[in-house]
C-alpha cells in the first residue's frame, strides 16, 4: 500500500512539474525578425534604436519589427500584439510614440498597454506581417521610451483562447551612447553558424525566401529573406 502512495504521489508531482513547464513555455509560431537581418530575434531581447531622423512633421526615431510565421502555414492562423509603453521620458508637449499593424494605428502620450486588432494570417500574407513604429521627440536631443511587445496566437477573429508568444523590449533614446545600437543585446549568441533550404540543402549565403538558419547556442530558426 505504502509502494502505491509513493507511486502515486510521484506521478502527482511529475505532472504538476509538467504542467508547471508548460505553462513557462513560449509559443514559437510567430517570432519578431529584425528588420535589417530579417533573422528571428530571441525571446526575450532588448534592441536599442537611437537614430534620429528629421522630418517635416519634426525629429522622430523610427524603427520596424516583422512578425514570421516559422512554420509551413496549413490553415488560417490568427495573431494580435500588446504593446506596453514602460518608460515615457523626455516627451512633454509634442512628443509622443506610435505603433501601426497592420494598418491600425494607435498613439501613446504617456506609459499604458494597449492591444492591437486581431489579424487572421494566411498563405497569402506570410512575410507581409510587420509592425511600424514611431517615436515623435519633442527635440533633436530629448526624448526617451522603452516599449515591449508580446505576439499572442488566438483561435479566431475574436481572439479567444490567446497563446503567449515571443515577447521583446525597444527602447528608443537619442542617446548615441546607448549600449547595443541599433541591434539586439542579448545573453544568447546570434551567431549563425549554417543555413539551409527547407529540404536540408547547405547555403553558402543567405537565399531568398525561407531559410533554416542554425545559432552557434545549437538553436535553429525558419527565418524569411526578402
Amino acid at each position: 500500500m505504502k509502494k502505491l502512495f509513493t507511486l502515486c504521489l510521484s506521478f502527482l508531482l511529475g505532472g504538476l512539474a509538467f504542467n508547471a513547464q508548460a505553462q513557462d513555455a513560449v509559443d514559437d509560431v510567430f517570432q519578431f525578425t529584425d528588420e535589417d537581418t530579417y533573422e528571428v530575434i530571441p525571446d526575450g531581447s532588448y534592441i536599442i534604436r537611437n537614430k534620429v531622423e528629421t522630418t517635416p512633421q519634426g525629429a522622430i526615431i523610427k524603427g520596424k519589427l516583422y512578425i514570421t510565421e516559422v512554420n509551413d502555414l496549413k490553415e488560417t492562423l490568427y495573431l494580435y500584439i500588446v504593446t506596453t509603453v514602460n518608460t515615457y521620458k523626455d516627451m512633454e508637449g509634442v512628443g509622443q510614440f506610435q505603433i501601426c499593424f497592420p494598418l491600425t494605428c494607435q498613439a501613446f502620450k504617456e506609459v499604458g498597454t494597449q492591444t492591437t486588432p486581431v489579424v487572421s494570417v494566411n498563405e497569402a500574407m506570410k512575410g507581409d506581417m510587420y509592425l511600424n513604429t514611431e517615436l515623435v521627440l519633442s527635440a533633436l536631443d530629448r526624448g526617451e521610451c522603452e516599449v515591449t511587445y508580446q505576439v499572442f496566437r488566438c483561435s479566431d477573429d475574436a481572439g479567444s483562447n490567446p497563446v503567449a508568444g515571443s515577447k521583446i523590449t525597444v527602447l528608443y533614446t537619442t542617446d548615441p551612447n546607448a549600449t547595443g545600437i541599433n541591434g539586439v543585446t542579448t545573453t544568447e549568441s546570434r551567431e549563425v553558424v549554417a543555413r539551409y533550404t527547407l529540404d536540408g540543402q547547405l547555403l553558402s549565403a543567405p537565399q531568398k525566401g525561407i531559410n533554416i538558419v542554425k545559432y552557434a547556442d545549437g538553436r535553429t530558426a525558419k527565418v524569411l529573406v526578402k
